[in-house]
């Protein structure tokens, strides 16, 4: 709920605490699902998220967090997500417990709890009612400008009754992330080893048990203007009894000028590998772990596996209010491989179709009226080509309204 928090209360000289909330309604409109494709309908939803916190924090350093969510959803096709619609529940609830080792700064997180790493691969799920948390440890060190996170978590599962949520059974994420000396006007480097194991994986080509480490590096700057992210990874393991080797990339760059009403040019360029070769007992499918729904923009409509992605952007800031357009062409990394949803399944087939996914255009307008209130627009028209077309799809539209209300 960041800067909407208002209301505080001291528990003395060294204590104090700290209550907030945040209520959301959002409407989204997908014409159709999926493209159509299997039939994928038309849908029009309203959801609904409440949040309540309440933050505890000493001047030594230790806090306490809790926070608490309800959430409702109707009108969405086919059929609700797992995620979209609780009674009341616990979102986060976490304990910070800090210490000094030398010269190193410790601080210990136990509980259930965000991940927000800076990392495209663990994204926050915000464009959805329930965003996504993980139950475990996080173990953050800082010593002589390196900051060191490591962590071992296995992601919360959602479910529709009060305080049911639980850990996914059999799901675990595990892995170090080591930011180097910099800053970003002189290049902030990171390095990063996750692992993932779950009990079942299902792509094109392959199924079943599977362990995945990623390997990776991201790159920041921003200087004199220009601004580039930079972020790759390679992925081993194992599924079932195939091998898996698999590698993505993007990078995204851009130029801004102004600085009342600042105007930024950007453009992006990403890779995720797909199976060349499904015969060859190894997978190739890149898997994203945690990622957006949206991977581009609003519109949940792919899965970052086995894609190319160009896209060209725009945004402006007038006064509060931030309009952004971009465009998008997408395609497969593989014509041996799917095209996957969204939800990670394989949507659109191999055997179908060319390289061509689909060409999209976006324009979104995002007005923060004040701390307390914000309002969100967002419009999606995504052309289908030969990869979805062949499988049955057809040209989709995406409309998103969203109210914002924090204290």
């Amino acid at each position: 709920m960041g800067d909407s928090q208002a209301i505080c209360a001291s528990l003395g000289s060294d204590a104090w605490v700290t209550f907030g909330g945040e209520y959301r309604v959002r409407f989204e409109a997908f014409d159709p699902v999926n493209f159509g494709i299997a039939g994928g309908p038309q849908s029009e939803s309203i959801a609904h998220r409440g949040l309540i916190a309440a933050d505890l924090r000493t001047t030594g350093g230790v806090r306490a967090y809790v926070q608490l969510s309800a959430t409702g959803q109707s009108g969405r096709r086919p059929a609700v997500r797992p995620f979209d619609v609780s009674d009341p529940d616990i979102a986060q609830a976490f304990v910070d417990i800090p210490a000094k080792i030398g010269g190193a700064a410790l601080v210990l997180r136990l509980g259930r709890q965000e991940f927000p790493i800076g990392n495209r691969l663990v994204a926050l799920r915000d464009g959805v009612t329930l965003r996504r948390a993980f139950d475990g440890a996080r173990l953050d060190a800082t010593l002589g400008g390196h900051h060191l996170t490591g962590f071992y978590f296995s992601p919360v599962t959602n479910r529709p009754g009060a305080f049911d949520d639980r850990r996914t059974q059999g799901e675990s994420f595990a892995g170090l992330n080591w930011q180097f000396p910099g800053t970003l006007r002189t290049g902030q480097w990171t390095a990063f080893i996750f692992n993932r194991a779950r009990p079942l994986a299902t792509f094109q080509s392959a199924s079943g048990p599977e362990e995945r480490q990623t390997f990776g590096v991201k790159y920041q700057r921003t200087a004199h203007q220009w601004d580039v992210t930079a972020q790759g990874g390679v992925q081993t393991g194992h599924i079932g009894t195939r091998d898996i080797l698999a590698w993505g990339g993007s990078v995204d760059f851009g130029w801004t000028t102004g600085s009342r009403n600042p105007l930024r040019v950007g453009a992006e360029i990403g890779v995720a590998s797909g199976d060349g070769d499904p015969a060859n007992g190894q997978l190739g499918t890149f898997d994203p772990l945690y990622p957006n729904l949206g991977a581009f923009n609003d519109a949940p409509l792919y899965f970052y596996a086995n894609q190319v992605n160009v896209q060209a952007n725009v945004s402006k800031v007038v006064g509060r209010v931030t309009f952004r357009a971009d465009m998008t062409l997408l395609a497969r990394a593989s014509t041996r491989d799917a095209i996957y949803a969204a939800n990670g399944r394989p949507l659109a087939l191999p055997a179908n179709g060319g390289q061509l996914s689909a060409a999209e255009i976006a324009a979104s307008a995002r007005w923060r009226v004040n701390r307390h209130l914000e309002f969100y627009v967002s419009y999606l028209h995504a052309q289908a080509l030969d990869g979805i077309r062949a499988s049955g799809g057809r040209n989709t539209n995406f409309a998103l309204v969203q109210m914002t209300a924090g204290f």
